[in-house]
């Protein structure tokens, strides 16, 4: 599998930004607390779920033995890992609720670039030069 030259992890965090650039490959995450007992959840939608996909959930609850849970301990932070897998704009959708109902929401617009395809169309274009190079040099040679 082609990995990028620069592979890295972003925080999606709409305090900073809700545009994020990544090359194919590169990957995003969203870190949130959840207390489902009292009715604090998120969820998420991609509009193009082939463009961007959810890579893996990582949950680290507060209290580690789930037979001391309930209450506090149920606190988690979950963690959505999503990776680019193909070059187009997608969004990503984050919503937090509370007992159902929807509180916040934030919108992520991710654009993924292939840089493959930068380097495929920067050499289709030097053939491109050398081959009209060759022609002109081949139409004003004498014979």
């Amino acid at each position: 599998m082609y990995q990028p030259l620069c592979a890295k992890r972003v925080a999606l965090n709409p305090l900073k930004s809700d545009t994020y650039t990544l090359q194919v490959g590169e990957r995003v995450h969203y870190s949130a607390t959840e207390h489902p007992s009292v009715g604090y959840t998120f969820a998420y939608t991609i509009t193009k779920p082939a463009v961007v996909a959810l890579l893996e959930k990582q949950e680290v609850y507060e209290q580690p033995n789930p037979k001391l849970r309930g209450g506090d301990g149920e606190r988690v932070t979950t963690t959505l890992i999503f990776e680019a897998k193909q070059p187009v704009k997608t969004i990503i959708k984050i919503t937090h609720f509370f007992r159902g109902e929807e509180k916040e929401r934030h919108l992520f617009d991710i654009l993924v670039l292939d840089e493959r395809l930068h380097h495929r169309t920067f050499l289709v274009f030097v053939v491109l030069i050398l081959q009209a190079v060759v022609f002109q040099k081949q139409a004003t040679s004498p014979r």
